[in-house]
């Protein structure tokens, strides 16, 4: 029962995660909004770590969030080589 529970929690969050990139991908795409490539290369590698520290400690259901984040955050990563802004400052690193 309680399984049933965080498999529910953990579906809304997919789907609010999804909801919550859809107006930035929209933007990359009509040309409104220029993702900064260093910047979602950075968020990119957050998520990226935190997906295999929550799997490696047994986060079930609740990995699946930080997941689709990731993969997202990926896909804008690659977006931003042909439709971002790739100027990269000292300030940056």
């Amino acid at each position: 029962m309680l399984e049933d529970y965080k498999f529910y929690l953990a579906s809304i969050a997919v789907c609010l995660a999804i909801y919550a990139y859809i107006p930035y991908l929209k933007g990359i795409f009509s040309g409104i909004t220029k993702p900064h490539l260093f910047t979602w290369i950075i968020w990119s590698l957050v998520t990226l770590i935190a997906v295999v520290i929550q799997f490696v400690e047994g986060a079930g259901w609740g990995v699946y969030p930080t997941l689709i984040a990731m993969l997202l955050c990926f896909w804008i990563t690659i977006l931003s080589f042909k439709h971002g802004s790739k100027d990269i400052r000292k300030i940056d690193y």
